[in-house]
């Protein structure tokens, strides 16, 4: 209906008939919420050799209130010989932050992060 997700609106009704026009009734209505945007201005920096520091804004579309953060990372296939958990999906859930650390990570290997936002949707 082209209402915005987790917006305020008012909302006012007045009935009109051959007898008149009735008092107004407002009240405000709150619309649902919904999936946010992405978290903006994500950086990563090296730690340490086993270690990444990442931060992070929230959404700029949140949709609703952010319950948590979720960070999901991979390694990316290197020539070193790791072992078979380097290519599996890790996940990382933090509430009430926009920064955290990636530790236990496999010195001098690449990392495929994906950062998101969840609402109660």
């Amino acid at each position: 209906y082209g209402l915005e997700p987790y917006s305020v609106y008012e909302v006012t009704v007045r009935a009109v008939n051959g007898f008149g026009v009735s008092d107004e009734a407002v009240t405000m209505e709150r619309t649902q919420e919904d999936v946010p945007s992405a978290p903006v201005n994500v950086i990563v920096a090296v730690a340490n050799s086993t270690s990444l520091y990442l931060s992070w804004d929230p959404p700029t579309m949140p949709n609703g209130i952010i319950l948590f953060y979720r960070i999901e990372y991979s390694g990316v296939e290197s020539t070193s010989s790791v072992d078979s958990s380097f290519n599996k999906v890790q996940d990382v859930t933090v509430y009430n932050v926009t920064s955290t650390f990636l530790t236990g990570l496999v010195p001098f290997s690449t990392y495929n992060i994906t950062v998101s936002a969840t609402t109660s949707v």
